[in-house]
């Protein structure tokens, strides 16, 4: 991709990020003469109208808002019918990459990255909008401290996609607030809440919460306490512990309303602890000066009641009208708690009616496995019942209802949710051999096959120049879709076929086992020597299973099988190998 002209005016200089929708790049503009961010829409992203629909809507919001601390999104154009969206390129470096590195940071410098990100966020909150998506990957920050906050209101474009909500979930899910993962819309408030959960990663170097699994975690956000600051890092002042639990409380009535509430606080943190001010919490800010308290002295009240006090004694009722002869009549108490017995019995009679005309019918769940989701999602609506869908791998044609909770014939209240798993198709493709070909040929034939490609070029004696010498991993190897394949090329002198090996380095990688039963754990490596088995043991659900092993590359994979099935792939972490290669 690097020296890639797109649409003739876009030269590929360097690539930035690699994600599950977006492939970012640092390119030049040529017509503007600028250098700005190119992030390219990876497959089937690519090709959801829907998605890219709402991609050019929030483009067109985001180039309207003007301010140095908020990325603007500029346009969504295409190369070879596959699109891209072009904006400025955010100085500095991703804030979660200086966090792994760097992390714990001290309070000043967490309070100005706060104050960089709530003043971004301030712009999109005075317009009705919300960001949606903070958290430290979409935060880039200068070696000066000036925060640029990335993609805003990106977060509808992936709700309006059939898959990219539930791929990015597992990215968002440490940031999320606990009224969105329960199905509440995204607002200020929940940005808020991505905000408080960043100064915790700031001053801690982790996530208030971990956990195994998305909904995992999405539990804990709703359910478990703010774990205490000060407990991991006792330099963080009190009031700084305060304002992060505020903004990460359970209820968004308890938060802070917008980011600009919690900017006015964040700034007068900062000038204390600049100029060593004493503050208290809750934090007061200097406001509109109070309305005088009135002077003790005549009320209209007081007036009102002389005068009742004071009516003319011949207006009030004689003792003798006020006594009512009762010899012949039912004590008064019984008679009130008549009343009373009265007044209960209808209630009962009115609960009893209300609920037997509002309570919500009792409805048959119908069959649905093996049927298309969209369809069935129709049917229940027919029946006043919903469908939430779960996409698994599977072998299974896209879109086919594997299982359901709760299984078919059982009654449910009208209104009630029925949970489906979904078959997403298999991620999983066969690389295509495509040694000996031309470089634009494999690459067209690699590319067919949802691989990306990376080119080497090497000394062959065999080959002629722009020949396929060898490609990593081997042919017909399975792998996950969008892995990335080593093709070494042919560059015309004589030499080996063989080509040079990259630094031998360590790894380590650990995961825990989510297989509902016992299986056969077997790892492969993928390095420059080739595919290698470096793990094979039995273990149960909940096994946390490590592997350290070396390998010679900067491009190592590791691939997971449970009993023999592919199931997973990873790439071993550049910077772990480049400082274990350093020890």
């Amino acid at each position: 991709m690097i020296g890639t002209l797109l649409r003739i005016r876009y030269e590929v200089i360097q690539e930035l990020e690699e994600g599950p929708i977006f492939h970012a790049y640092r390119v030049r503009d040529r017509v503007a003469g600028r250098e700005v961010k190119v992030r390219m829409i990876q497959p089937p992203f690519s090709e959801e109208p829907a998605f890219l629909d709402r991609v050019r809507e929030v483009i067109s919001i985001s180039s309207a808002l003007q301010h140095g601390s908020l990325e603007r999104l500029m346009e969504l154009d295409e190369h070879e019918g596959q699109p891209f969206i072009v904006s400025e390129l955010p100085p500095g470096t991703q804030l979660q990459s200086k966090v792994r590195k760097l992390a714990p940071f001290s309070a000043h410098v967490a309070i100005g990255t706060a104050i960089g990100v709530c003043e971004a966020l301030s712009v999109l909150h005075s317009e009705n909008q919300c960001h949606g998506d903070v958290s430290s990957a979409n935060v880039f920050v200068t070696q000066e401290g000036k925060v640029k906050l990335g993609l805003p209101g990106m977060w509808s474009a992936y709700a309006s996609s059939r898959t990219a909500a539930a791929i990015v979930l597992p990215e968002m899910a440490p940031y999320m607030a606990p009224e969105v993962s329960q199905g509440a819309m995204l607002s200020p408030r929940s940005d808020i809440y991505g905000v408080g959960v960043m100064l915790f990663e700031l001053l801690t170097a982790k996530y208030p919460f971990s956990a195994d699994s998305p909904n995992s975690m999405a539990e804990k956000h709703a359910t478990a306490p703010v774990p205490s600051l000060r407990m991991s890092n006792p330099g963080v002042p009190a009031i700084l512990e305060e304002i992060v639990k505020k903004a990460m409380a359970k209820s968004p009535n308890d938060r802070y309303q917008d980011a600009q509430t919690m900017l006015s606080d964040l700034r007068v943190l900062q000038d204390a602890l600049r100029f060593g001010k004493q503050i208290s919490w809750p934090i007061r800010t200097t406001g509109p000066t109070p309305a005088p308290t009135p002077e003790p002295g005549p009320q209209l009240v007081a007036p009102k009641m002389s005068v009742i006090q004071k009516e003319p004694r011949e207006a009030r009722p004689t003792k003798k009208e006020e006594e009512i002869d009762l010899s012949d009549s039912l004590p008064r108490w019984l008679v009130a708690l008549a009343y009373l017995a009265m007044l209960a019995i209808l209630a009962l009679i009115g609960v009893y009616l209300f609920w037997n005309v509002t309570s919500p019918k009792l409805v048959r769940v119908p069959n649905l496995v093996g049927q298309n989701a969209i369809q069935a999602g129709k049917d229940l609506e027919d029946l006043g019942l919903k469908l939430k869908v779960q996409e698994v791998v599977s072998d299974k044609p896209e879109g086919r209802i594997l299982e359901i909770d709760p299984p078919a014939d059982t009654r449910q209240k009208s209104g009630e949710t029925i949970y489906a798993k979904v078959s997403g198709g298999r991620r999983i493709v066969e690389i295509p051999d495509v040694l000996g070909l031309e470089v634009r040929e494999a690459r067209d034939l690699l590319t067919k096959s949802n691989l990306k490609v990376e080119v080497k070029e090497v000394p062959s004696r065999d080959f002629s120049k722009g020949q396929v010498v060898r490609q990593n991993p081997k042919p017909r190897t399975q792998i996950e879709k969008g892995s990335t394949i080593q093709m070494f090329v042919s560059n015309g002198s004589r030499g080996s076929n063989e080509p040079s090996r990259g630094e031998r380095r360590g790894y380590e990688m650990s995961f825990t086992l989510t297989a509902p039963i016992a299986v056969r754990v077997r790892i492969d490596m993928i390095d420059d020597n080739g595919t290698e088995q470096v793990y094979e043991e039995d273990h149960q659900p909940g096994d946390v299973i490590t592997v350290r092993t070396a390998g010679y590359g900067d491009n190592v994979v590791f691939k997971i099988f449970y009993d023999g099935e592919f199931v997973a792939q990873r790439n071993a972490p550049k910077e772990q190998a480049d400082a274990e290669a350093r020890t």
